[in-house]
């Protein structure tokens, strides 16, 4: 990883601490807390697997003969368990174990330096099956499940709990996917000019 990622990491890590100690709005520190936590999974998972997607090169074992390996099933164990003891039970739940599956899956590929945005895709990327029910091929499913599953969270929590806040998080969390596929576009356009 470029060392600026690295900064950025660190200096992302100590506002979201400094926003905890003085008390900011919880909704919007859950939201900085979560887009941070996956992130930061994203940029720990490229520090192990490097260039190597989907584990191939650690010494991990095969779960129940399954395409996932022990280190998939503990990593999102972890997951799991992070949001349940930082989430209280509501909607919130399912749409934040979904956002930070598709945050950590994204940013793995803009974070890491042997795929960018451009390798983004089927060609590249076989682990991963492409498309859901002919909504396209330009994700990987398990992303496409994560949006569905996201947005469903959202319109549950407004209809039935008439709460808004999730299509907030909803909006900031795609907002900085998109912000982050055009950094990641610029950082490659600079670096491919030599101007880096």
């Amino acid at each position: 990883m470029d060392i600026g990622v690295h900064i950025l990491l660190i200096i992302l890590s100590i506002l979201f601490c400094v926003f905890h100690a003085i008390h900011m709005e919880p909704d919007i520190l859950q939201a900085y807390f979560f887009i941070i936590l996956g992130t930061l999974w994203a940029a720990l998972e490229v520090q192990i697997e490097g260039e190597h997607g989907w584990a191939t090169e650690l010494p991990t074992s095969n779960f129940f003969n399954t395409k996932y390996t022990w280190y998939h099933v503990i990593m999102n164990l972890m997951v799991i368990v992070i949001t349940f003891q930082t989430t209280e039970w509501s909607w919130r739940l399912p749409f934040w174990i979904a956002g930070l599956f598709l945050v950590e899956d994204y940013l793995w590929f803009l974070i890491n330096p042997h795929y960018g945005i451009y390798n983004y895709n089927e060609e590249q990327v076989p682990w991963h099956t492409w498309g859901l029910c002919g909504l396209g091929k330009c994700m990987p499913q398990g992303n496409w499940l994560s949006a569905i599953i996201m947005i469903a969270s959202s319109t549950c929590s407004h209809l039935i709990e008439e709460d808004v806040t999730l299509w907030w998080h909803l909006l900031t969390i795609f907002s900085y996917l998109v912000f982050t596929t055009l950094f990641n576009m610029f950082m490659i356009c600079i670096q491919s000019s030599g101007e880096i």
